[in-house]
C-alpha cells in the first residue's frame, strides 16, 4: 500500500466543493498559507495569517493537503455547513511503470 508523504512536496492535494453558500457565519474552511513549509505543529486555533474561504455556492477550493486547514469560528446557532471533499495522491516513482499483471 502506498502512503502519501506529508510535507512541502506536492504529493497530496484536496478539493473542497461547497454545494451551498459558505458565508463567514457558517464557519467556512480557513487555510494558513505556507504552513506546509514549516511543518506547523501548534494549536489549530485561529491563526493570524489564516485565510478564510467564504465562498458562494458552487465554489471549489483546491489546496495542498499539508497546509494547515480547519473550520473557522462559528456561532452555536449557525446552521450546519456541508461540503464534499476529495483527495488526489501522487504515486511514488516507479509505481506507474509497474506492469498490471505484477500488481495483482
Amino acid at each position: 500500500l502506498l502512503q502519501p508523504r506529508f510535507g512541502p512536496e506536492l504529493d497530496f492535494v484536496e478539493v473542497f466543493y461547497y454545494p451551498h453558500d459558505a458565508p463567514l457565519s457558517s464557519g467556512p474552511t480557513e487555510l494558513v498559507p505556507r504552513s506546509h513549509l514549516s511543518r506547523y505543529e501548534g494549536p489549530r486555533d485561529a491563526h493570524p495569517d489564516g485565510v478564510v474561504c467564504a465562498d458562494p455556492a458552487g465554489s471549489f477550493v483546491i489546496h495542498h493537503q499539508s497546509i494547515l486547514h480547519r473550520r473557522s469560528a462559528v456561532p452555536p446557532e449557525a446552521p450546519p455547513r456541508y461540503m464534499l471533499k476529495s483527495g488526489s495522491v501522487r504515486c511514488r516513482h516507479g509505481f506507474s511503470e509497474t506492469k498490471s499483471e505484477e500488481i495483482g
